[in-house]
């Protein structure tokens, strides 16, 4: 650090700070933009009657779930939570999981209470895969329940930090794309859980 005679930051450094907070902001403003782009062009797929594309191959999910955890601990650095059980290995798209996991995160963040850990789990069980978000906070409404994997909805009536109510209906077709499934249970007592289930040799899709 450079600092003057009187111990202050020099004008460089504090130069140096600015610019690299309007670089971190012109990089994450760019991150979204991509994001948004990309959930466009999947919704468009789907809107053709195709499924999401996915390229399998062997990977190992606990290095991914904590790849996924890093890059949104800047969002959320003390509420993280990450465990494992069983065997995680299997066959499967790992960008695309990440996307998943990625969606589930950020939603539970926007929309989870602002207190309570925001928890990922991840479980082998015989032939499949157990990935489980879960947050506290308000419930999903009962009626918004079976509408919630549906493009375009925003289950909450909050537009702080809204996109394009995309990450829900993405990380849903991901998941069908793999053969599994996609569920949610949210009660006040509960919290919300957000579970999928892959099976482990998930079939190829171009």
């Amino acid at each position: 650090m450079l600092m003057s005679r009187e111990g202050r930051e020099s004008p460089r450094e504090g130069t140096d700070k600015g610019v690299s907070v309007i670089c971190t902001r012109i990089l994450n403003s760019a991150r979204r933009m991509d994001r948004m782009i990309s959930d466009l062009l999947d919704l468009t797929r789907t809107r053709f009657g195709k499924q999401i594309p996915v390229t399998s191959a062997p990977i190992d999910l606990e290095p991914l779930c904590r790849q996924v955890l890093a890059e949104l601990e800047g969002q959320c650095p003390t509420r993280l939570r990450f465990s494992r059980e069983g065997d995680l290995h299997g066959v499967w798209d790992g960008d695309r999981l990440a996307q998943v996991l990625s969606n589930l995160i950020r939603n539970a963040i926007q929309h989870g209470g602002t207190e309570g850990p925001i928890t990922l789990v991840a479980t082998g069980v015989g032939d499949e895969v157990l990935l489980k978000v879960h947050n506290d906070g308000l419930p999903i409404a009962e009626e918004a329940l079976p509408h919630i994997f549906e493009p375009m909805i925003q289950h909450v009536d909050d537009q702080k930090n809204a996109g394009l109510g995309l990450g829900l209906f993405i990380a849903f077709q991901v998941v069908r794309a793999h053969e599994g499934t996609l569920e949610v249970t949210s009660t006040a007592d509960d919290g919300t859980t957000f579970t999928a289930r892959l099976p482990r040799q998930a079939r190829i899709v171009r």
